[in-house]
């Protein structure tokens, strides 16, 4: 009985130092694959018995999920590093094939995307240069224009300015023309008027040369009286001494008034001739203001229509005014659009070479 019990204690030694503590540290190695841990040391070495040949398999496994770990983590380390310009081999088996297949596909997929990405960021990048420079140009543009805007909507109010003055001249002058066309109508009359007294102190005139006629007869008839009353003074003697100094006096009283009469005959001969040289002045002047008359109404009608156009002129460029003002405040929007384009240009073009930049450090296929 001692000696089966020895027997069967060496026996369990030997089986548990031959079987089970291997299988136990299978056991535990497999559980450290199962937690991914494929770096645990495993002692056990590979024979020709079911348990080395479990080894083996372990063995191999590891190896063989090494060499896929290691492949997929350098490819995706190369991948992270923007190295796409990578070949996916053809030497995974089993379940890990799929994994191939989707390595594959997201490099063919990001090697695409990210071409398309580098041809449309250097487009948009070209094309945000090209539209910045315009943009620039066209800000540039809109600020000139703007300016030229204000000075133009300037001299066209100075221009107003002075179409408003010259419309209230022109109000003033047509005014003015009226005053001085009704003043010479009225000059006109008083003419025609002073024309019609000069024709009258004519007449007037001739009749007082008839009159002078008469005196100069009756002055002739009293010389011949006094000449009669003499010579009867002279026969009546010393008694016609007295009717003779009377005889004397009047012809004396008519030798004086025949004098008279002639320097009155003389004076109205040249007061006649005056009137006469009056009279044709004043005809003359009558029709010189008559002429007068008729281009200062020429002259009221067209200074009354230069007021008017001055009027219309005038409203027409206030018109205008308010028109330009409207497309001076166009333009200075358009001006500031314009230069809020021209700063988004930039910006876009700026973030274009960025993204630029950033693809073309990935190194495609």
């Amino acid at each position: 009985m001692v000696i089966v019990a020895i027997m069967q204690f060496t026996c369990m030694v030997v089986v548990r130092k031959g079987v089970l503590n291997p299988v136990l540290k299978v056991k535990e190695q497999m559980g450290e694959i199962s937690q991914g841990n494929l770096s645990a040391e495993f002692v056990l070495e590979a024979d020709t018995s079911e348990i080395g040949t479990l080894v083996q398999s372990i063995h191999e496994t590891k190896q063989e999920l090494k060499k896929y770990i290691n492949d997929i983590d350098d490819k995706l380390s190369q991948m992270a590093e923007g190295k796409m310009d990578l070949t996916i081999g053809n030497d995974y088996r089993g379940e890990f094939l799929p994994i191939q297949n989707a390595m594959k596909q997201i490099l063919d997929s990001l090697n695409s995307t990210l071409s398309q990405i580098n041809y449309t960021a250097g487009q948009v990048s070209e094309k945000s240069r090209s539209m910045a420079s315009d943009a620039e140009t066209l800000s540039s543009g809109a600020i000139e224009q703007a300016s030229a805007v204000q000075q133009l909507t300037a001299s066209i109010q100075d221009i107003s300015r002075q179409v408003n003055s010259t419309s209230a001249d022109a109000d003033n002058a047509r005014k003015c023309s009226a005053d001085t066309a009704m003043q010479l109508e009225n000059c006109n009359r008083k003419m025609e008027d002073l024309t019609a007294a000069m024709e009258n102190i004519s007449k007037a005139s001739q009749q007082i040369g008839g009159i002078i006629k008469t005196i100069e007869d009756i002055s002739f008839q009293t010389n011949l009286l006094a000449l009669n009353a003499a010579v009867e003074a002279a026969r009546a003697g010393e008694a016609g001494k007295g009717f003779a100094v009377v005889a004397e006096e009047v012809k004396n009283l008519a030798n004086k008034s025949s004098d008279s009469a002639q320097n009155i005959t003389e004076l109205i001969e040249n007061s006649i001739q005056l009137i006469q040289h009056g009279t044709e002045v004043s005809a003359e002047t009558t029709e010189a203001l008559s002429l007068g008359v008729s281009s200062a109404q020429t002259s009221t009608g067209l200074v009354e229509r230069i007021a008017e156009s001055a009027l219309q002129q005038a409203e027409s460029l206030r018109q205008l005014t308010q028109g330009m003002d409207q497309i001076s405040e166009v333009v200075q929007t358009n001006a500031a659009t314009a230069e809020k384009s021209a700063m988004s240009a930039k910006d876009l073009y700026s973030h274009a070479e960025e993204m630029k930049v950033s693809v073309q450090q990935f190194q495609l296929r």
